[in-house]
């Protein structure tokens, strides 16, 4: 049975060909494009640039950094559906807190 080429799951059927690889579907395809393409950037240049990212402003709020990948989750309930969601956003820590305030009040209310 081949594997895919960017998760590694079994394709018994199927399955998508590109350069000589095969992918479960087009997403992981485009996903195996996008890692092949990242490993030719250096490390020295990836750590530069995360470094500008982290200590200049936010891209939310323009506000100064330390810039950060925040996470948020919501759960809202209708009858018999639920529904869970994670939202990350790049911001600074106060837009990340109110982004996070936001989502557990909306999961107070709707999460029942």
């Amino acid at each position: 049975m081949a594997k895919c080429g960017y998760c590694g799951t079994g394709i018994l059927l199927g399955g998508v060909s590109d350069g000589g690889q095969r992918f479960c579907n087009n997403k992981c395809r485009q996903n195996g494009q996008i890692l092949s393409v990242a490993q030719q950037i250096s490390p020295e240049a990836l750590e530069r640039q995360l470094d500008e990212i982290f200590s200049g402003n936010c891209p939310k709020c323009g506000g100064s950094g330390p810039v950060d990948v925040h996470k948020a989750y919501e759960v809202w309930s209708a009858l018999v559906i639920t529904r869970w969601t994670t939202s990350q956003k790049l911001c600074c820590r106060s837009c990340g807190l109110k982004r996070q305030i936001g989502s557990a009040v909306l999961s107070a209310v709707l999460g029942w």
